[in-house]
């Protein structure tokens, strides 16, 4: 809490030290332990002078259970919350006047040591407690981002980027901490010790200020506190292309075999991710050696759902066929061709599509390989590495403008743009057919 905030009638109270004093009293609809009456009326104890209930039947017997109680300043306003608790620190209940005095003694400190930032809900009970550990507040934080998904406010890929890192980095490193511990050097001291890349430190200090404003925002903590500094990573300067030699280069450092076939396609036939993904075993002729292409996915937004619509994207053409590159026949019989027409070439995790970022992370996690291996010095994304590098290439090897539009089933007055730096000096004989 942040004494700013108060109102004067809050201060004044306070200072006047009668807003935030602990009292006892008893839990209603409790029963007496000796008659059974609910009534009770104070009388005042000899030890301490405090006033506490006494039967008004019998005059003797004591109430099952005893409270705790104190007030709160709600920020902002002229009001105090009450808040009474009829179990202790440890979770026991109040069911003594005795153990009811020792908290009550308890709580006492705990207000004249923290003061204004005392939070009723660290001395609650278990689950109450439980909303401070990272761990938990994860889960609750997890909760809202499901809320955000249904209003559209997060894509499906955002909030599955999310959870990967609260999975496998947050909550491994902070998942004990206390959300009220969590500052600069505790921070920087568990990624230390963590030894993360340059690139999951930053998203993993991003995703634990969101989760720190979460709690801000849930009264849990003042503030965010602040946090190390995003680490400059190591950049590489961005080129159009890669000749020939280096895409074969990345495609061949790709560790799964169907990754390297689907990227060489994108190669070869100079079509889409999207394209690629939704491609079925019906649309490969063996015979004549021929495969089709007349189908993509679109991508929902928000709670929509993926579906695999007709027509392309990379052409104006509502279906397209084109003969085997070389060797391909060779590594689709690799790959056990399905029965089933329908099933897809490229699988993700149960038969379902291919993720749309696999390819992706497959041609970055090479590049990044061999940029490491110094065999390569410059980074290049995968759709000016394969699509683009392939009209590259073709340009330069003699093929027209009007024949990469064709193939590139965009417009070619961006074509034009697009390819207007490249030289076009000492220009070879026309590209071999399907590169």
């Amino acid at each position: 809490m942040n004494t700013q905030l108060l109102s004067p009638i809050q201060l004044r109270k306070i200072m006047e030290n009668d807003a935030m004093s602990v009292f006892i009293t008893y839990a209603t609809r409790t029963k007496c332990k000796k008659c059974g009456s609910k009534k009770f009326f104070q009388v005042e104890d000899e030890d301490d002078g405090h006033n506490i209930p006494q039967c008004a039947k019998c005059f003797v017997g004591k109430p099952l259970l005893y409270r705790v109680g104190f007030s709160i300043p709600e920020l902002g306003t002229n009001r105090f919350k009450k808040v009474f608790k009829s179990k202790n620190e440890v979770g026991e209940r109040l069911d003594t006047l005795t153990k009811a005095k020792n908290y009550k003694s308890f709580i006492e400190n705990k207000l004249k040591k923290e003061g204004l930032n005392f939070d009723p809900r660290e001395i609650g009970t278990e689950s109450e407690r439980k909303i401070f550990v990272i761990e938990f507040l994860s889960q609750e934080y997890v909760k809202y981002q499901y809320k955000r998904l249904k209003k559209e406010q997060i894509t499906p890929g955002g909030l599955a980027k999310k959870l990967g890192i609260l999975k496998n980095q947050v909550i491994p490193i902070f998942g004990k901490c206390n959300v009220k511990q969590i500052n600069h050097s505790l921070v920087e001291r568990y990624l230390m010790n963590a030894v993360v890349s340059d690139s999951m430190y930053n998203e993993i200090i991003k995703e634990l200020r969101a989760i720190l404003n979460f709690a801000a925002v849930n009264t849990l903590i003042q503030a965010v506190p602040p946090l190390p500094k995003l680490q400059r990573q190591k950049t590489f300067k961005v080129e159009d292309f890669y000749t020939e030699a280096e895409r074969n280069l990345v495609i061949g450092n790709i560790k799964k075999r169907s990754h390297q076939i689907a990227i060489l396609m994108l190669t070869h036939y100079v079509a889409r991710q999207s394209e690629i993904r939704c491609l079925r075993w019906k649309d490969i002729n063996f015979k004549y050696e021929t495969i089709s292409f007349s189908r993509h996915i679109s991508e929902g937004k928000g709670l929509a759902r993926t579906q695999e619509l007709d027509g392309l994207k990379s052409s104006p053409e509502a279906k397209l066929i084109y003969p085997f590159f070389p060797g391909l026949r060779e590594m689709l019989i690799e790959m056990t061709p399905s029965l089933s027409g329908e099933d897809l070439v490229f699988q993700g995790r149960g038969g379902n599509y291919l993720g749309k970022n696999v390819l992706w992370s497959a041609w970055t996690r090479s590049v990044d390989d061999l940029i490491e291996k110094k065999q390569l010095n410059k980074k290049v994304d995968l759709h000016r590495g394969t699509r683009s590098s392939t009209l590259s290439i073709l340009l330069e090897k003699g093929h027209s403008m009007q024949e990469l539009n064709e193939l590139y089933g965009g417009n070619l007055r961006t074509m034009e743009k697009h390819y207007a730096k490249r030289k076009m000096q000492n220009v070879v004989s026309i590209f071999e057919k399907g590169v």
